[in-house]
C-alpha cells in the first residue's frame, strides 16, 4: 500500500462488505476453527507464533486454510485458490478495496483478519523484512484489550464511548449492549479500521470520530466510557498505540481528570493504565491524588509492579524487531529518562471511576492472579461491596454488619499423614468465578468464612468461631477487622445486610 493511502486504506461499498463477510462465513472462519487449526488456546496468542510453526498446519487448499494463509499467517496464495474462496466478490474489488495485494499470479492479504466470538476484525500485520511497526500501526487483539473486555460491565446502557479505539474491538463489544457507541482515535488509519470493522460486523450504532482524547466529544455525556489507551511510560513516542504524549504517566492522568465531565450521574469509566509508584509509603499514595475532587468513586486493581529496568526491558521490545529490541544504548536512554523523572518502579492495572453525588471513596489493592472467564458480574458485585464498606466506617459498625460466604468460594485443604491420622498442612480459599483471588488461610479465617451465613452479625460469627476452636476472647487476632475487609474486597465474603437492616430484622 502506498504511503499516501495509509490514512484511507479501504474503499468498499456496502454490498462489497457483505460479500467479504459471506466469504469468511462460508469458509467456516470462526474463533474455534482458527484456534484448532493453529493449535493455540486464545486469539491474543497469535502474536507468539512464528511462520515456521504455522506453515505445517496450513497445508492444502481448503477454504479455511486459504483464508488462514492470506489473512492470519500473511502467506501468499495462488490465484486459482484465492478466486475460488473469495469468489462472492471479484478479486479486483478485494484489491482495490484494500484487502488484497496482487503479486504476479499470487495474492497476499493486505490486512490481518481474525474472528472473535461472532466478530470479524481487521487490523495491521507486520510484513516480512519490515524493521519496525509504522507509527500509526493499528494493533490487533491484545492481552490488555482482552483483560479490559472481560471486566466490562454487562449491562445495557444508552451512550458509550470507546476512547482510543484502535481497530474498534472494544467499541464492537460495547455496541451489543449500548444504544449508541462513539469510538475515537487520534490516528486517521485507526479511524479507518474502526469504521471498516463496524461496517463488516453490521454495527450501525457505532460512530467513529478522529481527534485527541476527549476533543471529538466535547460537550457530550456518556453512561459508560471504556479505554485501553497508550499507557506505557516511555521516553519514546513513535508508536501511537503504545506510548502517550507527555511526561511519565501524564496521559493516564489526563484521562482520569477529563472523564468526570463527560460522565452522566452513575456513569462509569473503565480503563487500563500505568502509574509511577513512590519510593516510600503505599504504592497508591500518589495515585489517589489523580482523583481528588473528581466527584467519582474510584476503584483501582493493580495487576503488576516492576522496577524501572525490568519495565523498560519488557516494553522496549514491543513493535521493534532485530537488534534494536535489545539495544543497550536504547535501554540506557530509557533508564536515564526514568531517573530524570524520578521513577523507580511502575504499577499497571485497572481503574474504574463512577460519577456519584455526595461523599466519594477511593480504594486500591492488588488484583487477583487470574480472571476466570468474564468478570463483569464480579465487577458489579465488588462495587456494591465497596459501597457497603465505605458506608460501614467504624470497627463497631463492621462488627454489627452481616456477611455471607460468596457462592463461588471453595476451600482446599492439604493434609499429611501423622501418627494421629491426617494432619492439615495448609488451607487455601479460592474464588472460582470472575475475579479469581486465592488466599492461604489459617483455621481461624477458614472457620470465620464458613460461619458467615447471612444471618449472624460478624460479632456473633466471631463468638461462634472462638467457641468452636476452644479459644477465649483474648485469642481473637487484633487484625480481624482488616482481614474481614480484605475478604470482602476480594469477594470471599459478600454483604448480606447493613447494621441498620440487622437492627430492624
Amino acid at each position: 500500500m502506498n504511503v499516501q493511502d495509509r490514512a484511507h486504506p479501504f474503499s468498499l461499498r456496502d454490498d462489497d462488505i457483505s460479500k467479504v463477510r459471506e466469504a469468511f462465513t462460508a469458509a467456516g472462519f470462526n474463533e474455534k476453527a482458527i484456534l484448532d487449526a493453529l493449535g493455540i488456546t486464545s486469539i491474543s496468542s497469535l502474536k507468539l507464533l512464528s511462520k515456521e510453526s504455522v506453515l505445517p498446519r496450513i497445508v492444502g487448499d481448503a477454504p479455511l486454510t486459504v483464508l488462514l494463509r492470506l489473512f492470519v499467517a500473511g502467506l501468499p496464495c495462488e490465484a486459482k485458490a484465492a478466486r475460488r474462496v473469495l469468489g462472492p466478490l471479484d478479486l479486483d474489488r478485494w484489491i482495490k478495496g484494500g484487502l488484497l495485494h496482487a503479486r504476479q499470479d499470487r495474492f497476499m492479504g493486505a490486512v490481518a483478519m481474525i474472528a472473535m466470538d461472532d466478530l470479524l476484525l481487521a487490523f495491521d500485520r507486520i510484513w516480512v523484512g519490515q524493521e519496525d511497526e509504522p507509527s500509526d500501526h493499528v494493533m490487533g487483539p491484545s492481552d490488555s484489550a482482552n483483560f479490559l473486555s472481560r471486566l466490562a460491565i454487562p449491562r445495557p446502557c444508552g451512550h458509550s464511548l470507546d476512547l482510543g479505539t484502535g481497530s474498534g474491538l472494544l467499541a464492537l463489544i460495547e455496541a451489543s449492549q449500548s444504544r449508541h457507541v462513539v469510538a475515537t482515535d487520534v490516528t486517521p488509519r485507526a479511524v479507518a479500521f474502526a469504521r471498516f470493522n463496524a461496517r463488516l460486523n453490521g454495527r450501525t450504532n457505532i460512530e467513529v470520530l478522529q481527534g485527541d482524547l476527549f476533543e471529538p466529544v466535547a460537550g457530550r455525556t456518556f453512561d459508560r466510557i471504556i479505554s485501553n489507551p497508550p499507557f506505557v511510560i516511555s521516553p519514546e513516542t513513535r508508536l501511537v498505540y503504545l506510548t502517550g504524549r507527555g511526561r511519565g504517566d501524564a496521559l493516564c492522568r489526563k484521562i482520569a481528570s477529563g472523564a468526570p465531565a463527560l460522565l452522566s450521574e452513575g456513569g462509569t469509566l473503565q480503563m487500563l493504565c500505568s502509574w509511577s509508584e513512590p519510593v516510600e509509603g503505599e504504592w497508591s499514595d500518589d495515585l489517589c491524588k489523580w482523583f481528588e475532587g473528581s466527584g467519582c468513586d474510584v476503584w483501582v486493581l493493580r495487576q503488576s509492579t516492576r522496577d524501572a529496568e525490568s519495565y523498560a526491558r519488557g516494553w522496549m521490545k514491543v513493535g521493534t524487531v532485530g537488534a534494536a529490541a535489545y539495544d543497550p544504548a536504547r535501554l540506557d536512554t530509557w533508564l536515564r529518562y526514568f531517573e530524570r523523572e524520578g521513577i523507580r518502579s511502575v504499577g499497571q492495572g485497572f481503574v474504574m471511576m463512577r460519577r456519584r453525588s455526595g461523599a466519594n471513596w477511593f480504594r486500591a489493592f492488588d488484583g487477583p492472579p487470574n480472571l476466570l472467564a468474564s468478570a463483569g458480574e464480579a465487577v458489579i458485585n465488588r462495587i456494591r461491596a465497596l459501597d457497603f464498606l465505605a458506608a460501614v466506617g467504624s470497627e463497631e459498625a463492621l462488627m454489627d454488619a452481616v456477611f455471607a460466604v460468596a457462592p463461588s468460594v471453595s476451600l482446599t485443604q492439604e493434609c499429611s499423614p501423622s501418627p494421629e491420622g491426617w494432619t492439615q498442612v495448609s488451607a487455601t480459599l479460592r474464588v472460582t468465578e470472575g475475579l479469581g483471588y486465592v488466599e492461604e488461610v489459617d483455621a481461624y479465617i477458614a472457620e470465620l468464612v464458613a460461619a458467615c451465613d447471612g444471618r449472624r452479625s460478624l460479632r456473633e460469627v466471631i463468638t461462634f468461631v472462638i467457641a468452636r476452636l476452644g479459644w477465649t476472647s483474648s485469642d481473637i487476632p487484633t487484625d480481624t477487622p482488616a482481614l474481614v475487609r480484605q475478604l470482602v474486597d476480594e469477594g470471599f465474603l459478600v454483604p448480606a445486610a447493613s447494621p441498620e437492616q440487622s437492627a430492624t430484622g
